[in-house]
């Protein structure tokens, strides 16, 4: 099964697509965690305002050694927020294997080929329309592959 990819840095954020469909798909938001609550918590809270009501969402925390307080954020937005949130507990091995098993879990509980990835570092806060708009850009002809956003960082 095909999905579309999406990489959100502080800088970078982009799709990756093998199939173009223009049915909203589930968007899977894989977050790797290993660093301290309040960070984590402003994301989260930006990704929660900024929900995009078209488009279902499920975020996916990958813990990589965070401490024991980001860990316990973790769990009670897992216990609140069941129909967005999966928690998922990696052994501290890095940011690439985090991402990995993230990516993987996500395939798992995908249903449908139109669904989407999206890797959101926990230290990005997303603004109004950022999903909806990247995935109009993707959506924009089936030869895009690789879409992303401006980026304000340095102005």
């Amino acid at each position: 099964m095909s999905m579309r990819l999406c990489v959100i840095s502080v800088a970078l954020m982009s799709f990756l697509t093998l199939s173009v469909n223009a049915v909203m798909p589930t968007v899977f938001i894989i977050m790797s965690v290993k660093t301290n609550k309040n960070i984590v918590k402003k994301c989260v809270a930006s990704v929660l305002r900024h929900q995009s009501g078209s488009m279902r969402q499920r975020l996916i925390f990958v813990d990589d050694g965070s401490p024991k307080e980001t860990v316990a954020f973790e769990k009670h937005l897992c216990e609140n927020q069941s129909m967005i949130f999966t928690c998922l507990k990696n052994r501290v091995k890095g940011y690439t294997h985090a991402i990995q098993y993230g990516i993987e879990t996500a395939q798992a509980l995908s249903t449908d080929t139109d669904d989407a990835i999206v890797l959101l570092n926990s230290d990005v806060i997303v603004t109004h329309g950022w999903l909806f708009t990247l995935y109009q850009a993707l959506m924009h002809d089936n030869q895009t592959m690789l879409v992303g956003p401006m980026s304000n960082a340095g102005m």
